[in-house]
């Protein structure tokens, strides 16, 4: 795939934090040996799993 270019099956997202908070995010992201990106994704991935699994043991 072209540098630049993403999948058709996936999309992007822009987000403002704080510089600090993002140098704190690098940090924890980098000794957990994924990019911030990789890291955020991560993030977002669990919590929705997580989300699914209690929706549904309702």
């Amino acid at each position: 795939m072209p540098q630049g270019k993403i999948s058709q099956k996936n999309t992007r997202i822009s987000i403002v934090i704080p510089k600090d908070l993002k140098l704190e995010a690098d940090k924890i992201a980098n000794n957990d040996g994924r990019s911030l990106g990789g890291w955020i994704r991560k993030l977002i991935s669990d919590a929705v799993s997580e989300y699914n699994k209690s929706d549904t043991s309702q």
